[in-house]
């Protein structure tokens, strides 16, 4: 029998969009005909999703002829990427040929930069409706953007995902209580320091702690072996887990800099502290989270 609904494209890349864009395929599967197109860190998740998928080449001319392919497609559904230009080639493209565009942000942070801010022009590469997932999100876009682009409040259906699953294991049986520190990386460039403020920390505390280390999918997983070599009395876990929930649920504290999957962390009600050097900004729009702008603050924060 043919699937009923309108035809949707998606078109995904880097992880944090492609989260939060294929449980949003998964929820509104009976509503519409999706038509995925994924690459990199995307098709990972879209496999875990057992979600069905072409492969995007990050060809300009290759992307052309697919989004004209689809012409007559009611959205074509978007991230933004930083590690190719396949999202905004597909954009640019998609406005070309009048088909609406929509955009998820799905964090908090560089809205405008993501579309060619401060260039001159950048306002054209915008999409006809940006979507988020919070009130927060909402007041960023009115600041940032003309008034005339349209926002939707969409629920994050990948966050509502992983906090169901949270709860669900948590209550369905009494787990052991988690003792280890959950160390989330990101792309950002203070990272390693603050994963070596980290180690310092706990290896000056001798409470025999375990770190569970948790990489961005555009990690090397070698990435902080000097740290972890030169805090050798800290034991060190890598985390294999696709699934975020798995490390949540074994941990006491969560630690980062400034990462999305921080917000999954507050979500589930963990404690949660923010490496930051002093004269960066939080973008992260939850009070709860804990901030370090030093080493003294951060052995505060872990002992109470």
């Amino acid at each position: 029998m043919k699937k009923q609904g309108e035809e949707v494209v998606v078109i995904a890349h880097d992880a944090g969009a492609a989260e939060v864009l294929a449980a949003y395929v998964r929820k509104h599967a009976d509503r519409s005909r999706f038509v995925s197109y994924v690459a990199g860190p995307a098709a990972r998740i879209w496999r875990r999703e057992r979600l069905s998928f072409f492969r995007i080449s990050s060809s300009p001319v290759r992307i052309r002829h697919l989004i004209r392919k689809h012409k007559d497609a009611s959205l074509v559904l978007l991230g933004t990427g930083w590690m190719t230009h396949i999202e905004s080639d597909a954009l640019a493209e998609a406005k070309k040929q009048n088909i609406r565009t929509a955009v998820y942000l799905e964090s908090w942070s560089r809205y405008r930069e993501r579309f060619g801010y401060p260039h001159i022009g950048w306002q054209k590469k915008l999409p006809d409706e940006v979507w988020v997932g919070d009130r927060y999100a909402i007041q960023i876009v009115r600041r940032q953007f003309p008034k005339t682009l349209k926002t939707r409040l969409v629920p994050n259906e990948y966050f509502a995902k992983i906090v169901r699953k949270h709860r669900s294991r948590t209550h369905s049986k009494k787990p052991e209580k988690p003792d280890s520190i959950l160390f989330l990386s990101s792309i950002d460039k203070v990272t390693q320091g603050a994963f070596e403020a980290l180690m310092h920390t706990v290896a000056r505390e001798k409470k025999n702690r375990t770190v569970c280390l948790r990489f961005h999918p555009a990690d090397d997983r070698s990435r902080f072996d000097a740290i972890i070599k030169k805090y050798q009395q800290v034991k060190v876990r890598k985390s294999r887990e696709q699934d975020i929930t798995n490390d949540l649920l074994q941990s006491a504290i969560v630690v980062g800099v400034e990462t999305t999957a921080m917000a999954v962390a507050a979500l589930v009600g963990k404690k949660i502290i923010s490496i930051l050097p002093e004269d960066r900004r939080s973008t992260l729009p939850f009070p709860l989270i804990l901030r370090a702008r030093n080493l003294a603050a951060l052995t505060r924060f872990l002992r109470s």
